[in-house]
């Protein structure tokens, strides 16, 4: 459940800007690595 719910943030955000985006579940930290 958990998963399937950071995989649709994670896609809303590649459909919006940030195609790089990196989400680790094992600490809910969010990388936005910079261009």
């Amino acid at each position: 459940m958990y998963g399937i719910i950071m995989k649709k943030i994670q896609k809303l955000l590649q459909e919006d800007v940030l195609s790089d985006i990196v989400i680790d579940l094992d600490t809910d930290y969010i990388y936005i690595p910079n261009r």
